[in-house]
This record gives C-alpha cells, structure tokens and sequence, in this order.
C-alpha cells in the first residue's frame, strides 16, 4: 500500500514513505512489547487522535502510526532510577511531533514524553533529532534512562505522531520496544553437577508444556546443558508431567539461577492445566520475584546470589495427589524481561531407613499401587506415566492404574463378578465388556450348560430367580463402571478395562437384599469362572455361612473384595471383617490422602486392608450416561480392578498371592491421619 504521491523534503528525505521496511532484529536479550498482545487504542481523545492510520507489522514487533494522531497501551509500570526506554524509530515523513511518552490519564502532557523527531519542539524531553540518514534503511536505535528524567508510577505507555496540518503526510515506526530496569550484568555460569543418587528431570523427553494459557505472555523457553537445565525469559509458566503421591517424606530439590528479578519465580504443584490463584497457593514454592505468591519459607534468593541449590519438604506443606510439576517466571508487564534457570531438577520420597510397612488399625497397609504390584509380578520396572484423563480420573491416577496399562496390563482375559443390584449390560461403556455363558442358549428355557441356572447367558439374578441381570437401582452400573468401563474414548474408564463383568444379581431396586441371595452368588461367581468378586454391600453381623462361601472362594483362586462401609467406626462391616483371613478389605481417602471421614478403619485384628480415593469417582450410570460418585461401594472396585489387573499379568497366582501383592505395595506413607 502507498499512502503518498510526493517525498518529503524535510526530515528523512532518502526514504519513501508509505512502504512498510522491515524492522530490525531486537537486541539480544531484549524482550520487547508484543504489539499485537496489547490493546492500542486512541490517546488524547479526538483533538488529538484526529487522522490517523494505525498498522501493527512484524508480527508485532512494530506499531506504525501515521497522519495526525496519538496511541497509547496499558503499562502500569513503576518507574524507578534504574529504568530504561528501549527502541527503534523509522520516519520517512516528518510531521512536527514524534515520540513515546508515559501518562497516568488519557490527557496529553509535554511533562512525561521524550521527542525524537518534527518540526516542533514538544515535551520536557527532547532526546533527538532524528535523521533518515542515520540508520540503516533509515532505523535508529534510542535507549533513554528514563529514570533520570523522572521516576513514579505510570499507567499507559504513549506514541505520539502530532502534525496538526489538514493533509498530514507524516509517519512514525516504533519498534522493538521495551521498558525495564538495569540491574548490574549477572553472568549466567554452567550450572552445579547433579547428586548422582538422584534421578533429576531430563528436560528434552519430559512432557514440557505451557501451563494454562492465561500465564503466558512474551515468555521464551529453551531447554539448555544436555537437558538438565530449563531457562525461562519473558512473562511464562511451563509444566512437566510428573504424577506423585506428595506424602510427608517428598523432597523436591533442584539448582536455581536468578539473572533478571521478574515479580513471581519459583515451583509448584498442581492436578490440572488451571491455574487457581486462591487454592493453587498452598501448593506453590515461591523463589524470588517483587510480588508475594504462594509458600514464603523458600522465597529468600536475591539476584546475584547466582546458582543457588534447594532441599523442599515439600511433604511438611502439601500432601495430596499432583499431576504436574509448575516452573512459574511471572513477570505480568508489556516488554517482560524476568529470566531466571531450573536445574538439576528431581522429586523423590526420603523414606527413612528404619521404615517398615506394617499394619496400621486405621488405614491398614495403605494405599494401593497398582504399579508397584504389577512391576512385582512382572519382575520389571514400570515407568511412570503422564496424569491420564481430565480431573474426573484423579482416583485412577492417585492408584498409578495408567502406569499398569502402559505395560500392557489391561485386564484381559479375567473375569469381573459383581454382586449386586444387577448391570445395565447395553450402557455403551459396558456392552462390551459383558460376561458371556458360551455354554447357554439365551431364551430357550433350558440349562443349556447344566450349571443349575437357565438361559444364564449374561449371570443371574437371585432376586427373582431368573436370568434377567437388569440394573433397576443404580448401584451396581456404577460400580461395575469403576472395575471395567471400557477404553474407547467416551465416558469413563475402568482399572481393568478390558476385562469381563459378571453380573449377579443379589440385591432388590431399593438396595436390599436376602442373606442368602448373597451366598447364592458368591457360590454362583466362583462356579461360573468369576477370576475376582466385589462385594459392595455390607451386613451389620457375620455368619458361619458367609465365611464358608468367602473361603470356598479363596480356595478356588478366587480373590473378594470387600467395603468396609460407610459408618466412620472403627472396625469394618461384615463381610470385610472376615479379611483377617479371606479376602480384601477396603476404606476410602480423600483427594489429599486423609482418611474420609465416613470410612471404616481397618480395626485392632491385622487384616488384609488398603485403602484407595473414596471420593469423585466417575464412572457409568443406570441411564447410559455418567456420574461421578463416592463411598466405601465405590471405592471397593477400584480395588477389584488391581486384583484384575493382576490376575491379567499372572493368571496362575492364586487368590492369597493377589492379596498380598495389593497389600505389601500398598503405601502407608500416603495415607494421613
């Protein structure tokens, strides 16, 4: 596009005004405004603003006013002795007032603005006169102290083309611009050599990402020293993937260099990509900045002090479930230019030496981990995994379940009993994951298989002494979805997600159920294949005959887990008392590693008991849609999963080796009074 027919005798006489040219390359280590992530609006109002043509070039690297007009951006800024103006300036076309200014208001002042080109003398400031010739394609650099002329709080930043004429041909180029304040050179030296007994974050294959895009700003990041190191300049967050159960014993430690004081530094932790200043506060690490954030026990580094080396408790703050490891270098101003460096970076748990995993009367042996005990099984490593899912999967998570599936465990091929109010065997999370009598013809009125049960195609039902397994509660839809929802991309998904559900119906529409009915089942699973029972049902007393068909499981090879119910006593309900020598018990904790308030402790009697997430569990419903859910009856085939899961891994352990599998790595260190 060009503007004018004619060149400009005064002024920048060489160039030709109109034609867009180029800026030139910011000066290293210059973090200049980004134009086009600012708001440049009218300045001075419309005696002022009057003609003027506004392009952003450069990919924001360049604002271009021309005609007769004033533009401002929001700055609030404190102005301080050390304060500097950085830019560069192009005119093809003089007018009689060209420069940048501050102001706290939308009145044009002389007071506060720095002239470097026109035929009028404007403002306190005349820095220069500015000639085409000067520069390369008529470019010239300005660097002004800003803080000797004057210094306070400022809240726009201005740009002033002025030429009051009524054919004004004039233009401004502004580019590469930036305000900051100098500080003495802080040279940047090769970071300290890692502790070699520790596993520290290897920058170049972790999972390094933006961290909510609200924190970005002009930010650069560049991952520096072979992977050790992650620099961040400018105005951003960053995360990597590293999913921990913070418990008291966590450490977080790494090497810390501040070149350039921004107003937030330091590390955090959190389960999502959501930055929430009023609750993610209690789980941040400030190191350095102008402004206050988050735990202020570490925030005492100064620039200068160079590379600075820190041992966190993180445990003694935070405990609780994190997804991502937060690297904050939060400067919130146009033209940030904070830069600071993490190193040596590695999270860990100190369990002191003299540790031992025994049997606590709360929480049992603590909660469950499924990546341990499938790595036991396997005899080999399991790699931790990225946080899976949205925060609906947080118990999955918390139970290290993708970490299984990463090594191939998935449940296939074990079959899932749930004892229950029935299935919803057509939900489109489940359809495919139903059981199946290959030995029964369905609807033809006869015990095809001559198990005792006819047309028991899918299981049966001990309600009503029929083959109809239909869920008419709820209850057992939601539990099954926990176990065995399918991996498909919709919905929910299970622990053991490839694996079979069994339903067998023991309880009515309102939830209740006969005593019998129940050992029916139990006898019925066992008989049928079923590999794992969940019972997530409780009776106030126990019976000879329950402990009988619990122990007729266990004898088969087949592993019942058990709720220890929702009371908040201090022993569990039957039949999760009979744990002391069949089957598994389980209790629930909260997102944080506390014991819900309303599970069963474990009990005085050494029990087989763990405990997983109690609370926010999704899973399927009884409509065909999802719900996320909690109690003791959600938290029992969480377990159910893991025995699935195992059995999946090693299909000839037996019922007693599965249990001790999920309670010897079971972890009592995550689980808080």
């Amino acid at each position: 596009v060009q503007l004018y027919q004619n060149t400009p005798t005064s002024g920048g006489s060489s160039g030709n005004p109109g034609y867009p040219i180029d800026a030139p390359a910011a000066p290293t280590g210059l973090l200049p405004i980004n134009c086009e992530s600012v708001n440049v609006t009218s300045y001075g109002g419309s005696a002022q603003d009057v003609t003027s043509i506004k392009w952003i070039l450069d990919n924001g690297q360049t604002l271009y006013v021309a005609g007769n007009g004033w533009k401002k951006i929001d700055f609030a800024y404190n102005i301080i002795d050390s304060t500097v103006l950085e830019f560069d300036f192009r005119s093809a076309a003089e007018g009689e007032v060209h420069g940048i200014g501050f102001d706290i208001d939308d009145i044009v002042t002389p007071d506060t603005f720095f002239q470097v080109f026109g035929t009028q003398a404007w403002g306190q400031y005349i820095v220069d006169d500015y000639e085409y010739a000067d520069g390369v394609d008529g470019w010239v650099h300005y660097s002004i102290p800003v803080g000797s002329y004057f210094t306070g709080v400022t809240s726009y930043l201005t740009f002033g083309m002025d030429n009051d004429i009524s054919l004004p041909i004039s233009e401004s180029y502004f580019a590469n611009v930036a305000v900051y304040n100098t500080a003495p050179p802080v040279d940047v030296s090769d970071p300290p050599t890692a502790d070699t007994d520790l596993e520290i974050i290897d920058f170049d294959t972790a999972d390094l990402t933006d961290y909510d895009p609200s924190q970005q700003g002009n930010g650069v990041t560049a991952i520096e020293y072979g992977g050790t190191t992650l620099h961040l300049a400018g105005n951003t967050w960053q995360k990597v993937a590293l999913p921990h159960n913070v418990n008291p014993y966590t450490i977080l430690e790494f090497d810390y260099f501040g070149k350039v004081e921004g107003e937030v530094t330091g590390i955090g932790f959190d389960t999502n990509n959501d930055f929430d200043p009023d609750n993610d506060d209690a789980k941040f690490f400030q190191i350095d900045g102008t402004q206050t954030y988050g735990i202020q026990d570490f925030a005492t580094y100064t620039t200068g002090d160079g590379w600075t080396h820190y041992q966190i408790p993180v445990g003694q703050f935070y405990t609780g479930y994190s997804a991502y490891l937060l690297f904050a270098n939060d400067h919130d101003i146009p033209g940030a230019n904070s830069e600071v460096y993490y190193a040596n970076v590695s999270l860990y748990d100190d369990i002191p030496s003299d540790f031992t995993s025994t049997y606590n009367s709360q929480y049992g042996y603590g909660l469950v981990d499924a990546a341990a005990a499938v790595a036991d099984v396997l005899g080999t490593d399991v790699p931790a995994q990225p946080y899976y899912g949205q925060s609906g999967q947080l118990a999955l998570n918390t139970i290290n379940a993708p970490e299984a599936w990463a090594a191939g465990v998935t449940g296939q091929g074990v079959v899932v009993a749930i004892i229950d109010t029935g299935v919803n065997i057509n939900h489109t999370d489940l359809d495919g994951n139903i059981w199946i009598n290959t030995g029964e013809i369905a609807g033809d009125g006869i015990d095809n298989d001559g198990n005792g049960y006819i047309d028991d195609v899918n299981g049966y039902n001990f309600v009503n002494d029929n083959a109809d397994v239909a869920d008419t509660n709820g209850h057992g839809t939601l539990v099954s979805g926990i176990v065995a929802a399918e991996n498909n991309g919709n919905g929910a998904i299970g622990v053991a997600y490839d694996a079979l559900i069994m339903p067998v119906r023991v309880l009515d529409g309102f939830g209740g159920g006969d005593f019998y009915s129940v050992l029916d089942g139990i006898y019925y699973a066992v008989d049928n294949g079923a590999d794992v029972i969940n019972l997530s049902l409780t009776f106030n007393g126990g019976h000879p005959y329950l402990q009988t068909a619990l122990q007729y499981a266990q004898d088969r090879g087949v592993v019942v887990v058990m709720a220890s119910g929702n009371d908040g006593d201090s022993e569990p309900l039957y039949p999760a008392q009979y744990a002391t020598s069949t089957g598994i018990a389980v209790g629930g904790i909260t997102s944080s590693g506390y014991l819900t308030s309303w599970t069963n402790r474990a009990g005085s009697a050494t029990k087989d008991y763990v405990v997983v997430p109690g609370n926010d569990i999704y899973t399927t419903s009884l409509g065909g849609g999802f719900a996320t859910v909690g109690a003791s009856s959600f938290a029992t085939p969480l377990v159910s999963g893991v025995a699935a899961l195992l059995k999946a891994a090693n299909p000839s352990l037996s019922a007693t080796q599965i249990e001790s599998l999920i309670t010897q790595n079971a972890n009592p260190y995550e689980v808080f009074l």
